[in-house]
């Protein structure tokens, strides 16, 4: 199983690559000093519920980070927690002098909706960004870069759907040059080509990435190392990605589903704990089942992105048919997680 889940890895990222490979572009972010930002025993609790409990890291230079857990357990609040929206019960957050945070968080700012989109970013943030290799990229080639045509870019805000609101939000975040960038969820909104011109400029990008995602391949691209949220108020690191994650946790619970001794009797309360657990077990093996067809699926629908391309109502059909698979999948993963926490407790 793991070979055809790296199949489709590897399918999946070859597939996003093709569709975007004409929008490499690197801004070049505010210098900053040897401190980036550093939290330090904080612990954070709503309701009696302990969300965070005393959990210290050091955020470094170029570092791209993945944040995984189950749905609840305190992710946007540590985020939150991060950019100073929110202050944690106990502990401290220190930034770095030129630490610069740019935040795309999953409900947006509210956007001026009389203003024309090419306006609203060359007042409310410049006239044009600085590239690494030291040109200047104008508002509007920057708004081209994220899919907005020049008709677009003359259109007045309220016009815009939903999803290119998030669109121009993540624009004029990336406009301001932060060098510690903050990304909750960026997958749910965003179409299969803005996600690929996401991708290659986070995986370029030379300050820092915090990302939250459910969505395993986008983390694969994005983060290559874990902070797991295990529901308790504990946070774990794990080097690796989210694939790699994800296949590390069911070898354990495969190895704590073998009998503890060579019959495999077990009796009383602990025969009733292993009872349990293969239940749980067995379930983990049914979603597993589920996620795995329902990756086949995308995959399915990538390739038909990809080969009817220039057809904008096709595209646009399927990318509907991804969205509302995208929903289902995100129940699956989440309950996968709960179930894998609900056996390591």
């Amino acid at each position: 199983q793991k070979a055809r889940t790296d199949k489709i890895i590897s399918a999946m990222n070859t597939e996003r690559f093709s569709v975007q490979e004409n929008y490499s572009f690197q801004v070049d972010p505010k210098k900053v000093g040897k401190k980036i930002l550093e939290v330090s025993n904080i612990s954070k609790s709503f309701d009696g519920n302990k969300l965070i409990n005393s959990f210290s890291y050091t955020f470094k230079h170029y570092e791209k980070l993945g944040i995984i857990g189950p749905n609840g357990v305190g992710k946007s609040t540590f985020l939150n927690i991060l950019s100073g929206r929110v202050h944690s019960d106990f502990g401290s957050v220190s930034l770095g002098v030129n630490t610069h945070i740019g935040y795309f968080d999953q409900t947006s700012i509210e956007l001026p909706l009389y203003m024309r989109v090419l306006e609203y970013i060359q007042k409310n943030v410049g006239e044009y960004i600085s590239l690494e290799n030291g040109e200047k990229l104008s508002a509007s080639k920057l708004l081209e870069r994220f899919q907005f045509s020049s008709k677009l870019q003359s259109s007045l805000i309220e016009k815009l759907s939903g999803g290119e609101k998030r669109r121009l939000y993540l624009v004029q975040i990336l406009m301001h040059n932060p060098n510690f960038l903050i990304l909750d969820e960026p997958t749910n909104d965003f179409d299969i080509r803005t996600l690929s011109i996401l991708e290659e400029f986070l995986m370029g990008f030379s300050g820092c990435v915090v990302t939250v995602s459910h969505d395993r391949y986008f983390m694969d691209r994005v983060a290559d190392h874990l902070l797991v949220f295990d529901g308790q108020g504990g946070i774990h690191t794990f080097t690796g990605t989210y694939s790699e994650y994800l296949a590390q946790k069911k070898s354990n619970n495969q190895e704590k589903s073998k009998p503890s001794n060579e019959n495999g009797y077990s009796f009383g309360k602990e025969g009733i704990k292993k009872k349990n657990l293969a239940k749980t077990q067995k379930e983990i093996q049914n979603v597993e089942s589920e996620i795995e067809k329902l990756e086949n699926q995308k995959k399915i629908i990538h390739e038909d992105m990809a080969k009817h391309r220039t057809d904008f109502l096709k595209v646009k059909d399927l990318n509907e048919d991804l969205k509302k698979l995208d929903e289902t999948l995100l129940l699956k993963l989440n309950r996968w997680e709960e179930l894998n926490h609900s056996v390591i407790q």
